[in-house]
């Protein structure tokens, strides 16, 4: 919505969950349910684009390791491999902070302080295969393919079906501790 707000003639969102109830209606946008697995439903999604924003993540503790893999690294290596064939020139992967983080105290650092990737270990295996997927993405940048891998906080908005549900059903069972 952001992208059409701002002048994008179109915009393409992919997900594994069907578009949102109150999602925006616009004829610049289409809506396309498919899988990061899958290395033909990237393909068609990313045909046309100027710039492919990579969102898409396995996110949290609770998945199966095996779906880390398959989503964070192989849905990337999708990502980046559709975008060669389709001839798009650029990737803006969101990444994660916890790609730098290894249990050290980070307060006050900056960005060229943290640990850089590969870590020796990581906490979780989020963290792990985000790291790998960022890696694929910044190792593919050329004059053909541009790509940056940037690591917000927490990727949330008006239409979230993730975090923000999330943080307020912990709130209401009472065990959210701020």
């Amino acid at each position: 919505e952001m992208l059409v707000e701002r002048g994008a003639a179109s915009v393409v969102s992919f997900d594994i969950l069907p578009a949102p109830s109150g999602a925006w209606r616009d004829t610049r946008i289409e809506y396309v349910q498919g899988d990061l697995r899958s290395f033909e439903a990237v393909a068609k999604a990313v045909r046309g684009a100027d710039c492919v924003w990579h969102l898409g993540a396995a996110v949290g503790p609770f998945h199966p390791p095996l779906l880390y893999q398959e989503v964070n690294v192989e849905g990337t290596q999708h990502v980046v491999k559709a975008c060669r064939h389709a001839g798009v020139p650029k990737i803006v992967m969101s990444s994660s902070p916890s790609t730098r983080f290894d249990g050290r105290d980070i307060e006050g650092l900056s960005e060229t302080e943290l640990p850089s990737i590969p870590q020796k270990r990581y906490l979780q295996e989020y963290a792990e295969t985000k790291a790998a997927g960022e890696m694929l993405v910044t190792g593919a940048c050329c004059d053909e393919l541009l790509t940056v891998a940037v690591a917000p906080h927490q990727v949330y908005g008006p239409r979230d079906t993730l975090f923000l549900p999330n943080m307020l059903e912990t709130a209401a069972t009472g065990k959210l501790r701020v």
